[in-house]
């Protein structure tokens, strides 16, 4: 119930079983049950809604993921940027698992992901070159996150090509069934949809490690949990700028609906996430635009940087105001300058990027076309 996601296991778990039995065992009837709940779920939802939220979600795909040529390729190239920054501690222990034969493929990698990113150009409104012009910080940050993708997927796959055991099968089909699932069947790519990857991304590093020590190649066993500081570091530093953006809405929503709200006048919002909240909690009313009947000198609030945003007549309406919000300036989670869209790669091609990050705008806008006052 918590996130669709989970449904996953239960083919997981069925493969693994099927490679450990190497026969059909009456124990498989089992997975009929964690089945059942969703099923029931699905067909709740139906009766409630008229449509089935879990296969609602399956069919939201994003525009131009099953579009041929360099579509496809930002979808791959964005996928694997996801995984490569949410598991960037993978990136980190590379100089303690990698022997000369996989830096040398290494480089290669990083040569043939460059000109992947430049020949795809734009990743929605996010453009790593255009016209000939180059964001190199931005290029840098991609092919670090894209190699770091590709070494996940290259562990798991030499893991099963050197052991060949139920366990190496299991880890394969987890980290690559999490990453197509995140990349090509999810409605967006995104952060929450590639961190299920994690414990198996630790569980390969571990075993390469294992597999070091018992051989001559690994010389460096006393500093194998220093990679571990840098990629705490990394992880709280994008925590901390999630949670400034949140901040910066929470603030924003006070600062707004206390100048704004008055007695007889609806303040009104459009966006959702953590500004929707706040604005809600505050007595604001959310933009619907099937319902959406305000009255004249009412108040529409337009976050710039959130979704579903609808443009109100310009006759209808007039700008009375542009409110600004100042979150991390040298970071950002979702932030479509900088690229990064860690809830939805709508945003960009990155979970979290460096950079830097303009301010949060909300422009306030005024009904001069409405229900009169006392209608």
């Amino acid at each position: 119930m918590t996130k669709y996601f989970g449904v996953t296991l239960i083919p997981l778990l069925l493969v693994y079983s099927l490679t450990v039995w190497r026969r059909l065992d009456r124990r498989i009837c089992y997975l009929l049950i964690p089945i059942i709940q969703p099923a029931g779920f699905e067909l709740l939802t139906w009766q409630l809604y008229g449509h089935g939220l879990i296969g609602l979600a399956m069919t939201y795909l994003p525009v131009g993921g099953s579009t041929p040529g360099p579509r496809s390729m930002a979808r791959v190239l964005t996928g694997l940027s996801f995984t490569g920054g949410c598991l960037i501690a993978v990136a980190l222990y590379a100089p303690l698992m990698l022997t000369k034969r996989w830096w040398t493929i290494g480089g290669v990698l990083v040569v043939v992901s460059a000109a992947a990113l430049l020949r795809v150009g734009c990743f929605h409104e996010f453009c790593v070159s255009n016209s000939g012009q180059v964001q190199w910080s931005a290029l840098f940050q991609l092919v670090l996150l894209v190699s770091t993708g590709v070494l996940v997927l290259a562990l798991a796959c030499e893991d099963f090509r050197r052991n060949r055991t139920p366990i190496s099968f299991l880890l394969l089909a987890w980290t690559v069934g999490t990453f197509c699932f995140a990349t090509f069947l999810n409605w967006s790519s995104n952060a929450r949809s590639v961190f299920p990857m994690a414990p198996a991304a630790g569980t390969l590093v571990v075993r390469r490690l294992e597999l070091l020590y018992e051989s001559s190649e690994f010389k460096w066993k006393r500093y194998a949990l220093l990679p571990l500081l840098p990629a705490a570091c990394v992880s709280l530093l994008a925590a901390w700028v999630d949670y400034s953006l949140a901040d910066c809405q929470r603030r924003a929503a006070r600062k707004i609906v206390a100048e704004f709200a008055a007695p007889g006048r609806t303040v009104w919002f459009q966006g959702h996430w953590g500004f929707q909240y706040h604005m809600e909690l505050l007595g604001s009313k959310a933009y619907d635009v099937l319902t959406f009947k305000p009255r004249t000198g009412d108040m529409v609030v337009v976050p710039i940087n959130n979704t579903n945003l609808k443009p109100l007549p310009d006759k209808a309406s007039r700008i009375v105001g542009i409110k600004k919000c100042t979150p991390c300036r040298v970071a950002g989670t979702m932030n479509k300058g900088l690229g990064a869209g860690f809830y939805t790669e709508m945003w960009g091609p990155f979970p979290f990027a460096a950079g830097l990050a303009k301010p949060e705008e909300y422009v306030i806008l005024e009904v001069i076309q409405g229900e009169s006052p006392g209608s």
